[in-house]
């Protein structure tokens, strides 16, 4: 995460959270949502927020929202290639919620597992966070996803049908760009950042 920005995707909306310089309009995390949810409604593809204390900020926004936090991983094997997951019509990373008192590398490399049918499993380092919005019920929800660089030599692989998961694959370099056509904003900004060109 860049301290003088924090990404957060709500949908096709880049929310931009920067450090406001002497020239530029704070906006307090209070009134946030309203614009996010108008710039949304109006088919705007950024919106830039301005603001002095961004960590406190999003702390303070995140308050009035289901607040989640994930871990996932973006896993290469011995080939240089790199594993993806098809669920819900888009191509993913695995990924999911942490459970209670776990950190974000146990319940990054428990999700991987249990996503991808993974045994073997070694993690690396912490790549990024990403923050996206996503309506649950009548409220709002904003995920915080930690993820980390991993590695596993095993070819097998078994998709978790019972989350949606149709289709587990080892995707070469070549193949990633096409398959970046047909993922979320987030995982592309993941993919940008974890894999050297």
């Amino acid at each position: 995460m860049n301290k003088k920005e924090i990404r957060i995707y709500y949908e096709d909306l880049l929310i931009l959270i920067q450090q406001s310089n002497e020239n530029q309009a704070i906006t307090k995390p209070e009134n946030w949502l309203g614009l996010i949810l108008e710039a949304h409604f109006r088919g705007s593809k950024v919106l830039s927020i301005f603001n002095t204390n961004l960590e406190g900020s999003v702390k303070i926004f995140r308050n009035k929202l289901i607040y989640i936090e994930a871990g996932g991983g973006l896993v290469s094997n011995n080939l240089g290639s790199y594993l993806f997951i098809f669920r819900k019509g888009k191509w993913d990373l695995p990924k999911g919620k942490l459970e209670k008192k776990e950190t974000a590398e146990e319940g990054a490399l428990r999700e991987c597992r249990e996503e991808c049918g993974l045994q073997q499993l070694d993690l690396g380092k912490k790549i990024t966070e990403t923050f996206h919005l996503y309506p649950i019920q009548k409220r709002m929800a904003l995920k915080r996803t930690h993820w980390f660089a991993m590695h596993s030599k095993q070819e097998d692989l078994i998709p978790q049908i019972e989350e949606e998961i149709t289709e587990v694959g080892w995707k070469r370099k070549e193949e990633i760009l096409e398959l970046m056509k047909n993922t979320y904003p987030s995982i592309q900004d993941v993919i940008r950042l974890g894999i050297p060109e």
